[in-house]
């Protein structure tokens, strides 16, 4: 997805964290507004942030799979800090964003999906987690 020229340019710097205002903007500039019925809350708070990702204790070897990134708030810090992000989203309309987002974030991979369709037996297999032997500690977010 191109982003319009009248579209906020999307990053993932750490200095660019996603603010209240540029989630109204970023949202407005994709005509995409938070449907109730997803249960759709943006996680903006930088303490909030950073109390997830403290509480959570991720180490560089870990492997998270975050459910319901939305604009990839969360997903930036957990990127800074775990091996591997697996971020699942069930919006279509969130996934360019927030593939364009972390294009350049190797260890971040978006994918498409309801989690819940997903039979918990299968899960692992599901997401590409066949091998848990490179894995100290898997994490749902």
């Amino acid at each position: 997805m191109k982003l319009k020229p009248s579209q906020p340019p999307l990053s993932t710097s750490a200095s660019d964290t996603l603010s209240a205002l540029r989630v109204k903007t970023l949202l407005s500039s994709h005509d995409i507004y938070p449907q109730k019925q997803l249960g759709q809350n943006f996680l903006v708070t930088p303490k909030a942030l950073s109390r997830v990702i403290e509480a959570s204790a991720i180490t560089p070897e870990d492997t998270v799979v975050e459910v319901g990134p939305g604009l990839g708030a969360l997903t930036q810090e957990l990127a800074k800090k775990a091996k591997r992000v697996i971020a699942i989203e069930k919006d279509a309309r969130l996934i360019p964003i927030l593939k364009e987002m972390f294009s350049a974030s190797p260890n971040v991979e978006i994918i498409h999906g309801d989690i819940l369709s997903l039979p918990e037996s299968s899960m692992p297999r599901s997401l590409g987690l066949e091998d848990r032997s490179g894995l100290s500690t898997f994490y749902f977010l």
